[in-house]
């Protein structure tokens, strides 16, 4: 009789990691994902490449704002409000979101964010992945290498 119900058990847990390994979904296969891959990072910026920022300990709040405010060249008047510990700071055509420790942000460009769907390309001008991969190799590679201590 133990057997019988150690075989349902051990039968009942397989069943159940491989629907779970089964049911498990890609990064690459998720719907933000493949927006994400359809937008153009240098679309919402005059400058061709931007420099790279490096993520120190957490600062204040508002010298933070400020900093990314300056680096990104945002121009124009801008309202804040807080949402909760998040500094949410709005312009004419962008938002900006600080953590309240300072350690994170996010940036959103709704001009770019609007005419995104325009710049797409079609499914089938897509990159192959092995060249996709070989020019993101050649440009980490062409970077020159940040020291670990600075990276935090």
């Amino acid at each position: 009789m133990k057997n019988t119900y150690l075989s349902f058990a051990t039968s009942a847990v397989l069943t159940a990691s491989v629907m779970i390994a089964g049911s498990t979904a890609r990064a690459e296969d998720l719907p933000q994902t493949k927006l994400y891959q359809q937008f153009s990072v240098t679309q919402g910026f005059s400058d061709s490449e931007l420099p790279v920022l490096q993520r120190a300990g957490a600062a204040d709040q508002n010298k933070v704002t400020s900093d990314l405010i300056g680096k990104l060249r945002l121009a124009g008047t801008y309202q804040s409000t807080k949402l909760g510990t998040k500094l949410h700071i709005t312009g004419e055509q962008w938002s900006l979101d600080v953590a309240g420790d300072g350690s994170a942000a996010e940036y959103r460009d709704l001009a770019v964010e609007a005419r995104s769907h325009s710049l797409a390309k079609p499914l089938s001008e897509q990159m192959p992945a092995a060249e996709l991969e070989q020019k993101g190799r050649a440009f980490i590679a062409s970077r020159p290498s940040i020291p670990r201590s600075r990276c935090a």
